[in-house]
This record gives C-alpha cells, sequence and structure tokens, in this order.
C-alpha cells in the first residue's frame, strides 16, 4: 500500500541546482527526438523517392556529355542538345601536321561517327544503376561534383584506311640514298634523303584519343623513319676520286712513243667512270673507276692495232740441205688484263697520266736453229700453175705473193693462214693494180692475181690429205687453174680465193709432223712443193662430177673507169657457163678412214666485160653489144666478190664431209 509520503513525493519538484536539465532527459524527451529522426527520415525517403520518380526518364541533375549538360532533361531534349554538338564536330576541322605540311579534315571525313542514342540511353542509366544507396550515393554525388561522359561513337574502318592511303601520298616518301653525278668537268653530290611512311596505327589512336575528348586540337601525323644508307660522308671519297680521274687526259704510249690517237680527254673519261657501292662489315663503301665493259672495249680495240701474230722461222730445203733464210718473229699481244689494272691505277693518279700499253710476248714454235728436229727429208706433194698469160701486174703480183709464203713450216697440230702469211695485199705492201669484181662492179684492185698462189696452195694441201679448214672458191671457174698439166691430175673446180682480212684460205697440219712449204716462179709456171716426212695415210679422189650447166651471154659489156689510162682496155671477164662441180677425197690409214670431204662448187656463168679506162674522166654508162665477141689474147678475167656456195648436210663418218667455206667480201684472181 502506497503511503501520503510516497504520493506527495512524487509530485514534488526537484529542488537545487540542475533540477530543470533533470526534467528534459526524462522519457517524454527521448520520444520526441525519435519522433522528429523519424519525421526526418520519412521526408528524405519520400524524397528520394519523389526524385526518382521525377528523374525516372530523365537525366539525372549534374551529368554532362563532355561539356554539354543534360542533367534534367528528358530523352528527346538531351537528344536534341546533344545531337546538334555531336554533328557539329563530326563537321568540324581537325588540322594535322607534318615537317612543314598541314592538311585539314574533319572527323567524319576520317570515319568518325557519333551515336548519339547510345550516348543519351547512357546518360539516362547513369545513377540509377544498383541498390537504392548506390543510386542515392550516385544522385547524391552528381549534384555535388558532377558526372561527366564520354559520347559513343564508331571509327569505319574502310573509311579511316581511305583517309589514311590519300594522307600517306602527301606524307611518304621513299629513303634516297647520297650519289655521284657528274655534270661537266664537275663532281655533283646528289644529297641523300630520309625515308617517311604514315604510321596508320598510331594515328587512329591519336585521332581517338582527340574525339573521345571532343577536341580539335592539332594533331603531329605519326611517321615511321628511315636512315639513307649512303650519306655524304660516305661519298666523299669516291667524289675526290672521280673528280680526280676526270682532271686531265690519259695518254698511251707504245715502244715508248705517245700514240695520239689512243688519247683519252677529259670528256671522254667522263663517260667511262663508275661509281660502285659495297658493303663492308655493315656499312656501305662507294668508290670510283672507270666502267670495266669501257676500259675492256678499249682495250679490244688497242689490241687489234698491237696484235702481231708470230711467224716460225722459214728454211729453204735444196740438195738435201735445210737452211733457215728468215729469223721467224715473235707474237705479240696486248695483255688485257694488265691494261684494265694499269688504266685503273693511272686514272686516279695526280702525276703523269700515261700508261705504256702492256704487251705479252711469244716466241715462234720454229726458231733459225731449230731445223734439225723439223724432219724435214723428203718431197709430199708438188703442184704447179700456169702463170704466163695476162697483164704484166698481174704476173707481178704472183711472183710476189709466190715468194711470200716460201719456206713456210706449219708445226703439228698449227693452222696455216694463206693471209698471215703474205701480210696485206695492198700497193702499200708492194702489190700493183689488177682488177677485181666487188659487188657487181668489174674494178682497179690491188692484187690481182695473188689467188693463183692461194689456189695452187690449196690444189697440193687437197692433193696431199690435209685438213681444209676455211676455202671460198671464186664465183666464176678459172680455167687457167684447170689447165691440163703433165705429170699431174686435172683439179676442174678446185680454186681457192682470199681476200684480206675477211676471206682466207687456211688448213691444219693434222700430223705429228712439220711441214716445210716452198715456193717459186720461173716466168711460166709457179710451183708449190710440200716438204716433210710423207704422212702415213693414202689419198684417193673422185670427180669431177659437172651438173646443172647454166649456159654464158655471148654479148660484149663495154665498161669504163676513171682509174685506167685513156683508151686502155683490158678484159677482164671472158664468157664461160655456169656450172655445179663436185670433187670428193678420202684420206684412209690402211683401214682406217681418216677423212672424207666433198668439194661442191656453184659457178655463175661468166660475162664478156670488156674494161676501158677515161684517164680521170667521169666515167659513161656501160654499153652492151649482143655480138659474139673474140676476146683478145691478154683477155684477162678479174678477180671478184665470191658468194657463198651451197654445201651438203654434215655429213656421217662413212660419207663425203663439205669442205668448210665462208662468205667473202672480194676475191682477186
Amino acid at each position: 500500500m502506497r503511503t501520503r509520503g510516497d504520493i506527495e513525493g512524487r509530485g514534488k519538484r526537484p529542488e537545487g541546482p540542475g533540477a530543470d536539465t533533470l526534467q528534459t532527459t526524462g522519457p517524454g524527451s527521448l520520444q520526441m527526438m525519435i519522433l522528429l529522426g523519424l519525421a526526418i527520415l520519412v521526408v528524405a525517403v519520400a524524397g528520394v523517392i519523389a526524385y526518382q520518380v521525377v528523374y525516372r526518364d530523365r537525366v539525372i541533375l549534374g551529368l554532362k556529355v563532355h561539356g554539354v549538360d543534360v542533367g534534367g532533361l528528358d530523352r528527346d531534349d538531351a537528344s536534341k542538345v546533344l545531337q546538334a554538338k555531336l554533328t557539329s564536330y563530326e563537321a568540324g576541322t581537325i588540322v594535322l601536321r607534318q615537317g612543314g605540311q598541314e592538311f585539314k579534315s574533319s572527323p567524319a571525313q576520317m570515319g568518325v561517327r557519333f551515336d548519339t542514342q547510345k550516348t543519351i540511353d547512357k546518360a539516362l542509366q547513369s545513377g540509377k544503376e544498383g541498390n537504392p544507396l548506390d543510386k542515392l550515393i550516385a544522385q547524391v554525388g552528381a549534384l555535388g561534383a558532377g558526372v561527366s561522359l564520354e559520347p559513343i561513337y564508331s571509327l569505319d574502318g574502310d573509311k579511316f584506311a581511305a583517309f589514311a592511303k590519300r594522307l600517306s601520298l602527301q606524307i611518304d616518301q621513299s629513303v634516297v640514298n647520297g650519289a655521284l653525278k657528274i655534270d661537266g668537268d664537275q663532281v655533283r653530290l646528289l644529297p641523300p634523303k630520309e625515308g617517311l611512311a604514315l604510321d596508320e596505327a598510331k594515328l587512329r589512336d591519336e585521332i581517338e584519343k582527340e574525339v573521345r575528348a571532343l577536341s580539335s586540337n592539332p594533331i603531329t601525323i605519326p611517321v615511321t623513319r628511315a636512315a639513307p644508307q649512303i650519306t655524304e660522308q660516305d661519298l666523299a671519297p669516291a667524289r675526290a676520286m672521280a673528280q680526280q680521274m676526270i682532271a686531265a687526259p690519259i695518254q698511251f704510249t707504245f715502244d715508248g712513243k705517245v700514240v695520239d690517237k689512243w688519247t683519252l680527254p677529259p670528256d671522254k673519261l667522263v663517260g667511262m667512270v663508275t661509281f660502285q657501292s659495297t658493303q663492308v662489315n655493315g656499312k656501305h663503301q662507294v668508290s670510283a673507276a672507270l666502267n670495266p665493259d669501257a676500259v675492256r672495249e678499249l682495250a679490244d680495240k688497242i689490241g687489234e692495232e698491237v696484235l702481231q701474230k708470230g711467224l716460225n722461222a722459214r728454211f729453204d730445203y735444196s740438195g738435201g740441205n735445210l737452211k733457215a733464210i728468215t729469223q721467224g718473229r715473235e707474237g705479240r699481244e696486248l695483255d688485257a688484263d694488265q691494261f684494265v689494272q694499269s688504266l685503273q691505277t693511272v686514272a686516279v693518279s695526280s702525276g703523269d697520266r700515261k700508261l705504256e700499253v702492256p704487251m705479252k710476248v711469244a716466241k715462234p714454235a720454229v726458231g733459225p736453229n731449230d731445223g734439225a728436229k723439223l724432219g724435214i727429208k723428203e718431197l709430199i706433194v708438188q703442184r704447179r700453175t700456169d702463170y704466163s698469160g695476162g697483164a704484166a701486174e698481174r704476173r707481178y703480183n704472183v711472183e710476189l705473193g709466190t715468194s711470200r709464203i716460201h719456206g713456210v713450216v706449219v708445226a703439228p697440230g698449227d693452222v696455216f693462214s694463206f693471209v698471215d702469211e703474205v701480210g696485206d695485199v695492198t700497193e702499200e705492201n708492194g702489190y700493183k693494180l689488177g682488177f677485181a669484181i666487188i659487188g657487181a662492179d668489174t674494178l682497179p684492185d690491188p692484187g690481182g692475181g695473188i689467188c693463183q698462189v692461194s689456189t695452187t696452195t690449196f690444189q697440193s694441201i687437197f692433193l696431199a690429205g690435209y685438213e681444209i679448214v676455211e676455202r671460198i672458191p671464186h664465183a666464176y671457174r678459172i680455167l687457167r687453174y684447170e689447165a691440163p698439166m703433165a705429170g699431174q691430175p686435172t683439179m676442174t673446180g678446185l680454186d681457192a680465193t682470199i681476200y684480206p682480212p675477211d676471206v682466207d684460205f687456211k688448213f691444219r697440219n693434222n700430223t705429228d709432223n712439220y711441214l716445210l712449204i716452198q715456193t717459186r716462179t720461173d716466168g711460166q709456171y709457179m710451183y708449190v712443193s710440200l716438204y716433210g716426212t710423207k704422212p702415213d695415210w693414202t689419198v684417193t679422189t673422185k670427180g669431177p662430177e659437172l651438173a646443172n650447166v647454166v649456159k654464158a651471154d655471148p654479148s660484149i659489156i663495154k665498161q669504163y673507169t676513171p682509174a685506167m689510162a685513156k683508151g686502155r682496155e683490158v678484159w677482164v671477164e671472158t664468157a664461160i657457163d655456169g656450172v655445179d662441180i663436185t670433187f670428193y677425197r678420202t684420206v684412209q690409214r690402211v683401214s682406217q678412214v681418216v677423212s672424207q670431204d666433198k668439194v661442191f662448187t656453184r659457178f655463175r656463168p661468166e660475162r664478156n666485160v670488156l674494161l676501158i679506162g677515161t684517164g680521170g674522166a667521169p666515167a659513161p654508162p656501160q654499153e652492151i653489144m649482143t655480138v659474139t665477141p673474140t676476146p683478145v689474147a691478154t683477155a684477162e678475167p678479174a678477180e671478184e666478190t665470191p658468194t657463198p656456195q651451197p654445201t651438203s648436210p654434215p655429213p656421217t663418218p662413212t660419207k663425203a664431209a663439205a669442205v668448210p667455206t665462208a662468205t667473202p667480201t672480194a676475191g682477186r684472181r
């Protein structure tokens, strides 16, 4: 049971300090505070709910797309605002620079395309994802610090590649190595250039970086660089060397004397200089030199002029005694390899720019003291022909040509060249003016008659069985070579013309013994005698076989020439029928055939041509008289240009082989 005191105690206000404070912290005050907090929370929740409801279809406040404020806007309004900004950027200008060059383009031309709707979708989703607390934090953060989004875009690969290609055409440059060029009398340097190539991948990165920021700042075009492999420093020694090479002429001496026609002046040297680059330890070294092909060509040209074929000592065989009659001659030829090397050295020298033409000398195979080893002991074959008819000039040339092959020794395996032995058939070399048919005309020409010497030599070699290397027939028959001779066979159609340097008669001594050629004249006959050791073979001939006779035109043709004395008349051709003549030769050792040869000649019909001198006056047209001629006793068929003769196909070992021939340019009878 409660007492009165207890009741009174409850209703009595406390006394003393702090009595009010104690009053507010009682159960009633706490309740008030809780209620207030709940009220605030309710209001906050209500506010958040209201914010979520209001901005459910709008962009939250504080959100920008790279400076474009779209906060609080719905999709349509945000799209309008953002579309205008992005479209303007796409069409705007971005400057690209490289090495002083400047190019302008728009992002759209580079392939950039913004997607406004996807960007708005992203903006509308911002701050609205996750749990309510996450959303609240994001939305409050946007209100405070703001939120920035990047626009969504794409870069068209094909369009960008096309843009980069256009740009590279103006940016790219091939690397250019330094070079040297001779201009007049100066060696100029063509400076090297660095190579440039657009770096497409890096350019794309740079463009995308600017696009993401909606920036229009200038872009430095990224490139890859390639340094030239040959620099000015690499070229300096070669430039100095080339300048020295063309500074002064180069002279050539032969036997100690300067040969002016071979001199290389600076302007000729300019065309011969060449530059070469080699790599040594990965570094280029450039040098200057004379073009090897040009130097070799020069060596060949000079070599032809200084060439001297060696001549064996000559011998006379008489009464069983062999005596040397000439010392022979050393052969010499230009040393081409040494010439090329020496000329390169002289070309870069600053001293005496002269080169003594280097020569190689070869002693003759047979010297004047070699008679004992030659084995000359017997006559093998002798052949003679009649040269008594005809003009005095012709007889003189026959005798001169005969003397010039007397005593020739042909070593085993060697090839005899008639042209080499008789020398140039010119007036300077002692021959007198005769006649030759060159082309279609009969003209005065030195050496008429020399072909009787070559023909008689050929006939002796043919009868002896030696290998014929080169033989060219006349274009028409010369009957004096076929005239019957007591004690020797008639050799119808077996002739050989020569016309240095192109037409020659050659044979090979295809035995193991030396062969001596002896010749002489007695005013009527010329003789070719072969001495040595008789080959161990037998020679048989078959022929002549004549076919396809073509009758000659008997008309007389009068031709005029200013090269003969006025009124002088010479029969230079006499009408003889054309015909095909075939001869066969077999060379055999017991049962072994050494060679079988077929000699085929197609002679054309000859004309009656009377050559009349005008004494230097212009020659009138030729005259043709259709009467049967009676040539005078001095009728002298001239030498002429032989035509190629048909030959049989290459033989089998059991058939006759055609004697080698060549196409001549002229011939002297």
